[in-house]
């Protein structure tokens, strides 16, 4: 029986109490005994709820994966991956020290891949076999999560550790080396303009736009 003024223990809010372990700590933070101690049980009891610590991290990256947002009216697959990943984007940049796990972990559970299905429906729709649909949604992803975790994650098992500064680096480099000033000079002058958010999400469009070019020139086969 729970204790008065405790709510009782669910699977959600077991996850829910683990986001909040690796939002604050990263995933290094998150352990069975941790999760108990924030929950004010004994970490035996959450096995009533969730089977192990992989069960508790395939909820985290369940929770994650039903944050983003999919357009089922959107009017192509570019459009609904172009809107797919601006909320992929937002999910990564809200929970920056749990991105790692959810760029990195497949689909586990059932609910995941009724989340993402229609997504794969509307590539169908182009004309794009079973098969070309799983290769266009896995490059396009990878390749977006390489950027996202360059952007958002922290140093892997060192959640405390603060990013380099890459604007002070190029600069300092721009000062050493001035002759470069056709190249590195204009990386630097960037440099200096601070990379403000703005402009790394005009540079992530971008990306995203060339990502999305080089898919389109995979052929349609339905059969394949």
């Amino acid at each position: 029986m729970a204790k008065a003024g405790r709510k009782p223990l669910t699977r959600e809010s077991i996850v829910t109490a683990a986001l909040e372990l690796v939002d604050a700590g990263g995933l290094e933070a998150l352990s069975m005994r941790a999760l108990g101690a924030k929950l004010g049980v004994q970490a035996m009891s959450l096995y009533n709820h969730v089977a192990n610590k992989d069960a508790v991290l395939d909820g985290l990256h369940e929770r994650l994966i039903m944050q983003i947002e999919l357009d089922a009216g959107a009017a192509d697959w570019i459009e609904a991956l172009r809107s797919a990943v601006r909320s992929y984007r937002a999910v990564a940049r809200a929970h920056p020290q749990a991105f790692v796990l959810l760029a990195t972990r497949p689909l586990t559970t059932p609910q995941e891949v009724l989340r993402v299905a229609p997504l794969f429906e509307q590539i169908g729709a182009a004309g794009y076999g079973i098969v070309q649909r799983v290769l266009l949604v896995q490059a396009f992803f990878t390749a977006v999560n390489g950027i996202l975790l360059a952007e958002v994650a922290p140093v892997p098992g060192h959640s405390d550790v603060a990013e380099p500064d890459s604007p002070a680096v190029f600069l300092a480099a721009a000062d050493v080396h001035l002759e470069h000033d056709g190249g590195l000079g204009r990386i630097a002058e960037l440099a200096g303009t601070g990379f403000s958010g703005i402009e790394l999400e005009n540079m992530f469009d971008q990306t995203v736009e060339l990502i999305l070019a080089g898919l389109q020139t995979l052929v349609p086969d339905p059969d394949y």
